[in-house]
């Protein structure tokens, strides 16, 4: 390497067109990058939903779900399965292993030919499928059109159509939805006193209309050189064609028209679900983004439509973005932009501090210019700037000088003894090439298997260690191809001195002056076996007393109300409750209320945390609060306050739950028990004593169960002898109840660019009673009439409203919440459930079983797989260490620091009162990466000076002696690039404060740890040999003197 660092000096030219040129092509990459919230995730989720109208949940479980299952069970790399049977229609959810995107298209695609090959009745609609992504899980924005009383819901429902049409010309929207989105129909509302007067039936009515609304073809004629396409059309133009149909042809020309006997009504769908915003209606619209493109670019695109779609609006109607992320996306940029800009200056100031102006701005220009390259190669495998990504750029901040730190040092010090600028840059660059590449490398080593994190949150994490390894690789180049040419140009000269020379100079001799007293003496071994003890123990102490976490996320700036009410609770009671709630949120203190930007109302909708719900009991409010400093008391404070009110109120914690909106990858309850059987009534006898048990657990809230309690049904059960007689069958009732009621579809009206659905049904007044429907009739083959009650008893009856199977089993599952002060609470009460259940349920209900899901759960299948790729990290450590030292026991020496830094980080956390989650043991295992570093550079030093014939003593106190401030150095700095995010300078992240943390305990302790026990354990080690090599030679020569 001497040839190319001579080159490289000598041709300064080359190096500053390299630093250009990489600048500019990082500038570039950074610019043209999409910048968004959080990475894109592809959870690996699909749902198909089947649907099959007015069939109760039970029979839908019979005839559509467990045939489906049937033909899926086989399906392969499926790690849950789930299906939820609801009144006309069955959703299976499939969770798949972590494959790659081709098998699990492959999957996919078998899937499909399973639900294609189910035995399914007729009349079951075409299946549709969905591949969730976090891209399409969480809407990136929300839009609301809002109009006061006198706006009609057609024209708002008009003006939101129109929106969605225009945003959805961008091409980085996947797409948008209503959250309202009924559909627009034609209903011909029959007088049933008319109707039976002209002895007329429903499907008298539907079939005249069909026959009224045709448009056949009927062939092609050729005319002299032209050939013509004819057909018949005669279809409805208006609704006043539509009234003036003929229902019953006169051959006097007396006909009977549809408008004689019931009204038609240009309408929309039963209203299953309404929006309200601060108080006035309003039209929602969810607007999903594709895998590419930039967030924040779509984000200003669609601020700029709102802003000329607004002009256009008449009065009474007000558009305004509901959830705007990009508020979140900016500040979470600009802030993370904020504490990489204070690191780095805090990073050049101590660099100045230890090696003077010069060597630290020289120090400081490879920052830029590692990211730059760093920006280039992450652009190049398709990253995003993101959190994540920025997040690791600030952890490898003072990472990227530490390679700079120890050639400059190297070189100074060369300076210093008398070399020339050009010739001790290339002396000092060459004599640590091997130390720096083997601490970047071992570093790299730590990070890179975490990209192999299997699942949701492996993805998640994933951009992480490739940001951290790419820079590093980067800094490679910029310390070895630009800066060895930048200090011989511009570094300092032999007497040029740093503020911190002489402080340094006395604190070498100290240091160096306490070596030589513990080494010789017995001190050494009492260090060298008793702090590695003492740190086994102060760890095991304190790791217990750390509480679990799945994943820490940081808290978006709203928080949610959710309303479960009863089921067969009708829309309107529903509405009502989620006025006083709302009244209940107004009702904050004047502090907190100020902050409180809108209140969003869904009225039948309800977006939780595990899926979404459409069902006339279940609402939300969603809270919009300003975002600003100490976001996560203030919401902690409004969520205790509003669930307070609504317990005051009346509504325990099954009904209403207060809950703040975590960002990042979905996750499960911290506590969830999944109870399996076949019997609803015991399954939720089982969820009530469940639930029950964990109510014994202070720390423990919003328990509740997904149990959906019965609608109330009326059954008609035919009379088969009677039936018979009259020549019907069930079909023929369930027919004529379907007509009444929902409507029987009778072809299609075309108007305004809209197809819409003829319905022709009774008047919806019509029927009060169940006695009303008995008065029903039917029309009977032989042309006349019956009433209902005829031919038919009525019942009354309880149905489900919701059947939920996991892996081809009935399941209800009982779940929890912990609440904010009493985080960790989980983990023992899942234990003292698991204990319950088998002592006292499992005895009275055989054959039902309990299994345990949630945070906790997921948290050891999470732990168990980064403590395996920890280990395949430290092998990799250990197998680059042993070729860089050829010694296998200098590697075990380098590696006893990572304990030591453990221990520190375990400290840190506790002291700052930070769960022990996945992203934390995710950072730990990247730590121990990087304290290794130093004593990788401590270590080559010693054994360049045991070659050269020193005695080891002195080797050590030589290395220590040109080593202690390249270490302070490269601590410090490390520490510095991460400490304004660790002291939460500009607000504490969930994520990435401790992570920060850990850095600074961790790397803070292992550095000071290292400096003794290091030395000490080389010099036991040197010990050990020295015995065995004497007891060799005795024995050598007492076989000698034998022989």
């Amino acid at each position: 390497m001497n040839v190319f660092f001579r080159w490289i000096v000598h041709n300064p030219l080359i190096a500053n067109l390299l630093t250009f040129c990489l600048l500019l092509g990082g500038g570039i990459a950074y610019r043209t990058m999409p910048q968004e919230y959080l990475p894109p995730v592809n959870l690996k989720w699909l749902i198909a939903v089947l649907s099959y109208p007015g069939v109760s949940a039970a029979d839908i479980e019979q005839i559509i779900t467990r045939p489906v299952e049937d033909e899926l069970e086989e399906i392969d790399f499926v790690n849950q399965f789930n299906s939820t049977s609801t009144e006309g229609s069955v959703e299976f959810s499939m969770q798949f292993e972590d494959i790659s995107l081709d098998e699990f298209e492959r999957q996919y695609q078998e899937v499909r030919q399973g639900v294609d090959r189910a035995d399914l009745p007729d009349g079951v609609l075409d299946p549709f499928y969905i591949k969730i992504k976090s891209s399409n899980f969480i809407p990136l924005v929300q839009i609301a059109l809002t109009g006061g009383t006198e706006i009609a819901y057609h024209e708002l429902r008009h003006r939101a159509e129109e929106l969605r049409d225009s945003i959805e010309r961008f091409w980085e929207v996947d797409r948008v939805f209503l959250y309202d989105d009924r559909e627009r129909q034609i209903h011909v509302e029959v007088d049933p006193l008319s109707a039976r007067a002209l002895s007329l039936s429903l499907d008298d009515l539907g079939r005249a209309l069909e026959m009224s609304n045709l448009d056949l073809p009927a062939g092609t004629l050729e005319l002299g050189s032209s050939e013509y396409l004819i057909r018949s059309a005669d279809q409805f133009r208006s609704l006043r064609d539509i009234r003036a149909a003929i229902v019953r042809p006169d051959p006097l020309g007396n006909h009977v028209r549809l408008g004689q006997v019931a009204a038609v009504r240009d309408t929309y769908a039963r209203e299953e679900a309404r929006s309200r915003l601060n108080g006035q209606r309003s039209i929602a619209l969810g607007v999903t983004k594709k895998d590419v493109g930039s967030s924040l670019d779509l984000l200003e695109k669609t601020h700029a439509l709102l802003a000329e779609f607004a002009v256009g609006l008449p009065p009474g109607i007000g558009v305004e973005l509901v959830n705007d992320t990009s508020i979140r996306v900016r500040n979470a940029l600009s802030n993370l932009q904020i504490n990489a800009l204070a690191g780095g200056l805090l990073v050049v100031f101590v660099l100045w501090m230890f090696l003077g102006l010069r060597n630290s701005l020289l120090a400081a220009v490879g920052i830029p210019v590692a990211f730059a390259l760093a920006f280039v190669l992450l652009k190049l495998t398709g990253a995003s700037i993101n959190e994540n990504t920025l997040f690791g750029l600030v952890l490898v901040l003072g990472m990227v000088v530490d390679d700079a730190i120890v050639v400059i040092e190297n070189v100074y010090r060369y300076i210093q003894a008398g070399h020339q600028r050009r010739q001790a840059a290339i002396e000092g660059t060459r004599e640590v090439l091997a130390p720096v590449l083997t601490s970047t490398l071992t570093t790299i080593a730590a990070f890179m298997p975490l990209v192999l994190l299997p699942g949701t949150i492996g993805e998640f994490l994933q951009v992480v260690p490739i940001t951290v390894s790419l820079t590093l690789l980067a800094s490679l180049v910029e310390c070895f191809a630009i800066l060895p040419s930048h200090i011989a140009d511009y570094g300092g000269s032999r007497d040029s001195r740093s503020p911190l020379d002489e402080p340094m100079a006395r604190l070498t001799r100290a240091y160096q002056a306490l070596l030589s007293r513990i080494l010789p003496s017995w001190t050494r071994y009492a260090i060298a076996l008793g702090v590695p003890l003492s740190i086994f123990a102060a760890s095991a102490y304190i790791f217990p007393q750390l509480r679990q976490e799945l994943f820490s996320s940081d808290p978006q700036s709203y928080f949610a109300v959710w309303l479960k009410l009863p089921e067969g609770t009708a829309l309107n009671e529903t509405d009502r409750h989620t006025r006083i709630l709302e009244a209940a949120v107004r009702r904050l203190p004047p502090d907190d209320l100020a902050l409180v930007e809108r209140i969003l109302v869904n009225v039948g909708v309800q977006n939780a945390a595990d899926r979404s719900y459409v069902r006339p009991n279940f609402a939300e409010l969603v809270v919009d609060v300003t975002d600003g400093p100490e976001m996560i008391d203030k919401l902690q404070r409004m969520v205790a306050f509003v669930r307070d009110e609504a317990r005051d109120l009346g509504y325990d914690d099954e009904v209403v739950q207060v809950k703040i909106i975590q960002a990042g990858p979905p996750k499960d309850a911290p506590l969830e028990a999944k109870i399996q059987g076949d019997d609803f009534v015991a399954l939720e006898e089982i969820a009530t004593l469940l639930k029950t048990h964990l109510k014994t657990y202070p720390g423990l809230v919003s328990i509740d169960d997904d149990f959906a309690e019965g609608k109330n049904e009326l059954i008609f059960r035919l009379r088969h002898e009677e039936a018979r007689r009259l020549g019907l069958n069930a079909a023929d009732v369930g027919g004529a109840l379907q007509g009444a009621l929902r409507g029987r579809p009778s072809g299609v009206y075309r108007a305004d660019d809209e197809e819409m659905p003829i319905l022709v049904r009774y008047r919806p007044d019509w029927f009060q009673t169940g006695a009303d429907l008995q008065d029903l009739e039917i029309r009977t083959p032989a042309g006349g009439f019956v009433n209902l009650g005829s031919v038919a008893d009525l019942e009354r009856g309880v149905g489900y409203s919701e059947i939920k199977r996991r892996d081809f089993r009935r399941t209800v599952t009982v779940f929890a919440d912990e609440a904010p002060d009493a985080l960790g609470t989980a983990a023992p009460a899942i234990e003292g459930l698991r204990g319950y259940f088998e002592r006292e349920v499992a005895p009275a209900y055989p054959g039902y079983s309990l299994i345990f899901g949630g945070q906790f759960q997921e948290f050891e299948r999470s732990f168990d797989n980064i403590i395996l790729l920890f280990g395949f990290g430290a092998l990799c450590i250990f197998f680059i260490l042993v070729v860089q030292f050829r010694s296998l026991i200098q590697p075990f020496i380098i590696l006893t620091t990572i304990p030591f830094a453990l221990a520190g980080a375990l400290l840190g956390l506790v002291l700052g009162g930070f769960p022990l989650s996945i992203t934390v043991i995710y950072g730990m295992v990247g730590l121990s990466g990087v304290v290794v570093n130093d004593s990788i550079v401590f270590i080559s030093f010693i054994n360049t000076a045991r070659a050269k014939g020193d005695e080891r003593l002195t080797a050590i106190l030589a290395g220590a002696g040109k080593r202690l401030r390249p270490i302070i150095l490269t601590t410090v700095t490390t520490i510095g690039g991460v400490l304004p995010i660790a002291l939460g300078l500009l607000g504490k992240s969930e994520v990435w404060s401790p992570l920060a943390t850990l850095i600074v305990f961790g790397l803070g302790t292992a550095s000071a740890l290292m400096l003794i026990v290091i030395p000490c354990l080389y010099f036991v080690v040197e010990d050990v040999r020295d015995f065995f090599r004497l007891r060799t030679a005795v024995l050598g020569q007492m076989l000698y003197e034998k022989e």
